[in-house]
């Protein structure tokens, strides 16, 4: 069930000049989706086998089953400038500012991950309310055409006739810029954290997403200090005892 939403204005002004401006908004319930079916009901440590939490042990995990569970919602904003100079220019201008939320996954679109935790009670298919697969924040688009001004009664060659005059007048050129945002993606876990549930790095606020230090060969992180503990060395009976690492070989 979808429940669309327009509000636009339109200006004609003087001079071929054409101004538009709206909002959009659409509304979507009881989208198809499939959170798949027998699916963990427990959260479990991931050493444990997660068929021991799902509600039917004999049957296989993750078989594809759809509902119509999915909800979404889209805005928008959209400006529109459209301008017919004299000389045979022509220029169009949009831009559109949106924002699309949904908790719906199919099967043909995936770069956001899937859902990490379906059969989790309190959480489900609306813990993973995120941005659309699909979603574009900013688009912007700039195109044009300009008829050349020769031929008869142009500036360029207005005096020539016949077929002289059919094969260099008429001709056009166009063209069109088109700048935009990428689509979203997900970040999954290095490491499970549950048994047979999913996983999503968290974005830490303040913190640069491309920096750190990084094992490039592995991508693991880089410890800042050697794995190996400490070891507890008691110069005396009396004495308390010092933790102190040992020499390196």
């Amino acid at each position: 069930m979808a429940t669309p939403i327009l509000f636009e204005s339109e200006e004609q002004p003087p001079l071929n000049l054409q101004l538009r401006s709206g909002h959009r908004r659409n509304q979507a319930h009881h989208l198809n989706t499939q959170p798949q079916f027998n699916n963990v009901e427990e959260i479990a440590p991931p050493s444990q086998n997660p068929q021991n939490y799902v509600p039917f042990p004999t049957f296989a995990r993750g078989s594809t089953y759809s509902f119509t569970e999915g909800n979404s919602y889209y805005h928008s904003l959209q400006a529109t400038f459209d301008r017919r100079f004299s000389g045979g220019l022509t220029v169009l201008v949009d831009y559109t500012y949106s924002k699309c939320r949904q908790d719906a996954r199919t099967l043909l679109t995936g770069d956001i991950g899937g859902y990490r935790a379906p059969g989790i009670p309190g959480f489900g298919i609306k813990g993973d309310y995120a941005l659309c697969d699909w979603e574009v924040p900013q688009i912007f688009h700039a195109s044009g055409g300009y008829e050349l001004p020769i031929g008869r009664g142009h500036s360029l060659l207005g005096n020539v006739q016949g077929v002289a005059n059919q094969i260099v007048s008429g001709w056009q050129t166009y063209w069109i810029l088109t700048l935009q945002d990428g689509q979203p993606f997900t970040v999954g876990c290095p490491n499970a954290t549950a048994a047979g549930l999913g996983c999503n790095a968290l974005l830490v606020p303040g913190q640069n997403v491309y920096g750190g230090l990084h094992n490039v060969n592995s991508g693991s992180i880089r410890r800042p200090f050697p794995s190996r503990p400490p070891r507890p060395r008691c110069p005396s009976a009396t004495s308390p005892c010092s933790a102190e690492r040992p020499p390196r070989p």
